[in-house]
Order: structure tokens, then C-alpha cells, then sequence
């Protein structure tokens, strides 16, 4: 996982815009929720990259599902762990090239300040085909949430409210 800090708060026309909550519970979301993947990538493996934000709403699968999935003597035995989660394409969409990092999220149905960030968009065999995994946001959290509150130029309250840093005294 990786993050990126802005020099100032991102607006849409001088209006705040939330972050996403980032998800610390490693059980969550259940197989069967609806994620949502979003991204610039290819449109079709190989394929030229998006020319606007695309979104494609995933279901999200047991790890032991994804384990067993295979299509044209393809599989995932042995590659899943617990820090993955996987969806299942929808229709043959799904991630493909170019979306890697992008963000696997829940949506909230009153607004963006609300979603859940649950997933960054990992690895799959082909596009559309077989399960899309994710690095798992939760097992990323103690990390997400040190790094942030303590190198943001303005920490978000609701992730570092309550959080003690101890920053060094060297610079």
C-alpha cells in the first residue's frame, strides 16, 4: 500500500470533501457484499486505458472461493492469504491493467463521507475472468492510520481523533 499527501485539502468548488473511512476490521465486508472498484485502467486486458473515472460494482467472495476459482487451467491455489480479499467480475468487468492501487470500496448511500474503503486494487489473472484481489485495507490500518496523523499537513479528525503521536525529535 501506498499514500499520497496533498500539499492542501482537496475541494470540489470550494466544498469540503471527505476521505473515505478506512475499514480495521479484518472480517468485514462478508462475502456477498456489493464493493465498488474504481479506476482509469484498461477497459479489456491489453486494451487503451480510460479516458474518465470508471466504476464497476463487484461482489465480494469468500477467500477460500477465490482459492478455488480457475478458468482455461488457471487458478489461485496456494496465493491467497488473509492480508487479500476478492470479488468476483461482474459481467467480465472488473480491474484490469492500469487500476492497481485504486480503491475497492463500500459505498455509503448519503454520500462519500461516508464510504469505507475496504480493498486497493491488487492482481488477478486477466480481466473480467477470474476473482480480482485486493490487498485488505484493515490489515493496513495500524500502518494507515500512524502515517497519516502524524505526517498530514491536516490530519483527518475521525481517523486520528484520540491517537497520541510520538514524533522524533530528529528531523
Amino acid at each position: 500500500m501506498a499514500l499520497v499527501f496533498l500539499e492542501d485539502i482537496m475541494t470540489e468548488v470550494d466544498r469540503y470533501i471527505p476521505l473515505p473511512i478506512v475499514n480495521y476490521n479484518n472480517y468485514y465486508p462478508p462475502p456477498g457484499s456489493t464493493t465498488y472498484v474504481l479506476g482509469w485502467g484498461a477497459m479489456e486486458a491489453d486494451g487503451a486505458a480510460a479516458t474518465e473515472l470508471m466504476t464497476v460494482d463487484l461482489q465480494v467472495i469468500s477467500n477460500e472461493d477465490c482459492e478455488n476459482a480457475g478458468y482455461g487451467g488457471n487458478n489461485y491455489n496456494d496465493m491467497i492469504y488473509d492480508d487479500m480479499i476478492c470479488t468476483a467480475s461482474n459481467g467480465g468487468q472488473d480491474a484490469c491493467q492500469g487500476d492497481s492501487g485504486g480503491p475497492l470500496i463500500i459505498r455509503d448511500d448519503n454520500g462519500p463521507g461516508g464510504d469505507i474503503i475496504v480493498g486497493v486494487v491488487s492482481w488477478g489473472i486477466g480481466c473480467g475472468v477470474m476473482p480480482g484481489v485486493y490487498s485488505r485495507a484493515s490489515m493496513g490500518y495500524d500502518w494507515i492510520r500512524s502515517t497519516v496523523c502524524e505526517k498530514s499537513k491536516y490530519p483527518p479528525t475521525r481517523l486520528c481523533a484520540g491517537l497520541t503521536l510520538y514524533t522524533s525529535a530528529i528531523n
